[in-house]
C-alpha cells in the first residue's frame, strides 16, 4: 500500500469515527515521515527544466520558532522566513523537484529531506490548534449508555506522553491498565463462583425464597452389640445351637479338613494357615428351604483374629456380595445378595477374642431367608457378642 493509500484510508477512519483526531495526527505524521525518508536523496541539478513546486508550510500556533532549512536559492527573500529545499520526486519519471517546508521543526535544520509527489487532492490539513477536539467516542455510545472513557478527573488512569495542547494522548499504558483490571474482575469473578458452588459439595444449599431446604444426606451409624461377656472356653462354648435339622458336615474340624471339605473360600482358609489356626466348629442345619451355618474359628491372638476376619469381608464384598447396612452392626459387618439374585445369601462376621465368629443363612426364599438371618444373629450376638466394635 502506498503512502497516498494510507492517508486515503487514515482519512476515511477519521471520517467514519473509528479513529481519533489525536490518533490520526500522529499516524499521518508517522506516514509522512516514512515517504519522506523512503526514496534515495537525489538533488535536481538547477538549470535541467525541472519544475519546481513550492508547498506553503503549515502554520504553527502562535509564537511558535520555525527552523529554517538551508535555502537552495539565497538570493531570493523566504517569505514567513520559511527556507524551501530542492528535493527530487518520488515520480522518477516526472523529474521534478519540490520545494517544502520543515515538518513544522520537527526535523533539525540542513537534515535532508525527501521529496515527494502531492496527492491529487492534496495533503489532508491538520486541524486548527485552537479547534475544539473532535468527539472520539465510539458511534455506538451516547447519553443512554455510560462513558467508555473514565469521568473528567480520573486523572490515575491518564498516563503517555504529552500533547502539544496539554493533554496526555493515549497509550499503550492505558490499554495494559484496562487489560489488566479485566483480568482482575474475571479472576474475582471466577473465585466467586467457586466459594458459591465448588469449595465444599457437601455443603449444604440455600433454598429460595418459598422453597424449602433439601434434607442433608446423613449416613445413620451402625448400632452398638451388646457388651462384651466372658471369653469362652471352646468353640462348641462360642456358638448357639442352630435352629431346624441338623445336616451332615456339622461338628469340629482341624485345619487339614476345613480345606479338605472346602468349608470356606479359598482366601479364608490361606489365612487360616498363614494364622495357625488351632481349633475350629461348625453348627451346621437346615430349616425350610434355607441352610444355616455358624463358625467358630480359633486363632493364637486377636490380632491373628482380626486379619482372618478382614479377609473373609474382603471375599464376600469380591465375590459379588454387597454391604447390608441394615442389618450391620459396629464391629459386624453383614454382606448379602440383591434382591433380584436367584439365591439368597446372608453372611455376617466378627471377632470374639481370639476367635472368628461366622454366620449365614442361604436359600431361594429370600423372605424366609433373611427372617432365618436376622432372628439367628441376634441370639448370636446376645450370647457371644464381639469384643472389637469397629465401625
Amino acid at each position: 500500500m502506498t503512502w497516498q493509500e494510507q492517508l486515503r484510508k487514515l482519512d476515511e477512519d477519521l471520517a467514519n469515527g473509528s479513529l481519533s483526531a489525536d490518533d490520526y495526527r500522529v499516524r499521518r505524521d508517522q506516514i509522512l515521515s516514512a515517504a519522506v525518508t523512503a526514496a534515495p536523496t537525489e538533488n535536481a541539478a538547477p538549470g535541467e527544466g525541472d519544475s519546481t513546486q513550492i508547498i506553503e508550510p503549515l502554520s504553527p500556533p502562535s509564537g511558535t520558532p520555525q527552523q529554517s532549512a538551508p535555502s537552495s536559492q539565497p538570493s531570493q527573500p523566504q517569505p514567513n522566513a520559511e527556507s524551501t529545499q530542492i528535493v527530487s520526486p518520488l515520480d522518477s519519471s516526472a523529474e521534478r523537484t519540490q520545494a517544502v517546508a520543515p515538518w513544522q521543526g520537527q526535523r533539525p535544520a540542513g537534515y535532508p529531506q525527501q521529496g515527494m509527489q502531492s496527492p491529487p487532492a492534496g495533503f489532508a490539513q491538520p486541524p486548527a490548534w485552537n479547534a475544539p477536539e473532535a468527539d472520539s467516542s465510539p458511534p455506538w455510545g451516547g447519553s443512554d449508555l455510560p462513558p467508555i472513557a473514565p469521568p473528567a478527573g480520573a486523572d490515575w488512569v491518564s498516563q503517555g506522553p504529552e500533547r502539544a495542547d496539554g493533554e496526555k494522548s493515549p497509550s499503550n499504558s492505558k490499554k495494559i491498565l484496562f487489560s489488566v483490571l479485566g483480568g482482575i474482575v474475571v479472576v474475582g469473578l471466577g473465585v466467586a463462583v467457586w466459594l458459591l458452588f465448588g469449595r465444599d459439595n457437601g455443603a449444604e444449599v440455600q433454598a429460595g425464597p418459598g422453597q424449602q431446604p433439601p434434607a442433608p444426606v446423613t449416613t445413620k451409624p451402625l448400632p452398638m452389640p451388646p457388651p462384651a461377656k466372658p471369653e469362652p472356653s471352646s468353640d462348641a462354648t462360642a456358638l448357639v445351637a442352630a435352629p431346624g435339622s441338623p445336616r451332615n458336615g456339622g461338628g469340629d474340624f482341624t485345619l487339614g479338613s476345613l480345606a479338605t471339605n472346602k468349608l470356606l473360600p479359598d482366601p479364608v482358609i490361606a489365612a487360616l494357615q498363614q494364622g495357625n489356626m488351632i481349633s475350629g466348629r461348625l453348627n451346621a442345619s437346615t430349616t425350610g428351604s434355607s441352610t444355616v451355618g455358624i463358625f467358630s474359628l480359633t486363632l493364637p491372638t486377636p490380632s491373628d483374629a482380626t486379619t482372618v476376619a478382614n479377609t473373609y469381608a474382603d471375599t464376600q464384598k469380591s465375590g459379588g456380595l454387597q454391604a447390608n447396612r441394615d442389618l450391620s452392626m459396629q464391629g459386624l459387618p453383614v454382606f448379602s445378595t440383591s434382591a433380584k439374585a436367584q439365591q439368597a445369601v446372608f453372611r455376617g462376621v466378627y471377632v470374639l477374642y481370639s476367635r472368628v465368629v461366622i454366620v449365614e443363612t442361604f436359600g431361594p426364599d429370600r423372605a424366609e431367608a433373611q427372617t432365618l438371618f436376622t432372628s439367628l444373629l441376634a441370639q448370636q450376638v446376645d450370647f457371644a457378642p464381639p469384643t472389637q466394635h469397629t465401625p
